[in-house]
């Protein structure tokens, strides 16, 4: 029977090898991770399987995986696209905090607000970014349509991210009252890292699956201008790829 002392230190050896393995895979997708925004993440992930035990933040089927279905799923965002310095993002149905609180780690520089309509679930979050000592995050309990119409909220941001919220039609609807007003005529522009210069105001949906259909509707919507998806794809993770996962870009008029 393992002692106390040989159940700390294996979880230790468990962490530091998963933080390699994780370190590497950003490293090999041009994001860089120190040791700090590791262990950031590290504990993230214990206080988010904590909370679940409680409110349903993720399937329970997912926790022994969580680290590839949902923290390297959030921050493959980062591998491909790069947003305003001190851009102003709202995480729409942030449901446990994803993808938002992991972008907020490995981009500390950005103001992260977190919305959902469930009170237990926005509960659990704010407990969780308070226990990370995250600053410049903001929980909020609402529903969206009602959230935008706050003075707080409305045309306040510069990008919206959503995961595996709704349907793009609907993404578009809700988002569109949080962002900001145009500054640029155009939407893309290449940053010397090779990733994608996103400029704002965009909604950007992390979606699954056959879009074509959703894409083609949403297009129709009069405040759209265009959308661009980018495929999610990344090295170091052949086991579990989905290669329908897509980052969907709206870009409003």
């Amino acid at each position: 029977m393992l002692s106390v002392k040989s159940l700390q230190d294996t979880e230790v050896l468990e962490a530091d090898k998963r933080d390699r393995w994780f370190q590497s895979i950003c490293a090999s997708n041009q994001l860089p991770v120190n040791k700090p925004q590791a262990d950031l993440l590290q504990r993230y992930v214990a206080h988010l399987l904590d909370w679940n035990r409680k409110v349903n933040l993720i399937s329970r089927k997912d926790e022994q995986n969580i680290w590839e279905r949902h923290i390297l799923h959030s921050v493959s965002l980062l591998f491909h696209v790069s947003f305003d310095a001190g851009a102003r993002i709202l995480d729409l149905g942030t449901g446990g905090g994803l993808p938002g609180i992991p972008i907020k780690i490995l981009s500390p520089q950005i103001s992260l607000t977190l919305i959902d309509s469930i009170r237990k679930k926005t509960v659990a979050v704010a407990d969780i970014a308070r226990k990370l000592s995250l600053t410049d995050v903001k929980v909020q309990c609402g529903r969206a349509e009602e959230l935008a119409n706050r003075e707080e909220f409305r045309h306040q941001f510069d990008y919206v991210i959503a995961r595996g919220v709704a349907n793009l039609n609907k993404l578009v609807k809700w988002s569109f009252p949080f962002l900001r007003a145009r500054k640029f005529e155009s939407d893309f522009s290449s940053n010397t890292d090779s990733k994608t210069f996103i400029r704002s105001p965009a909604l950007i949906a992390m979606k699954g699956g056959n879009l074509e259909v959703e894409i083609m509707s949403a297009l129709k919507d009069k405040d759209v201008k265009d959308i661009k998806a980018i495929n999610l794809s990344f090295e170091g993770l052949d086991r579990t790829h989905d290669p329908d996962r897509k980052a969907v870009i709206v870009f409003f008029r």
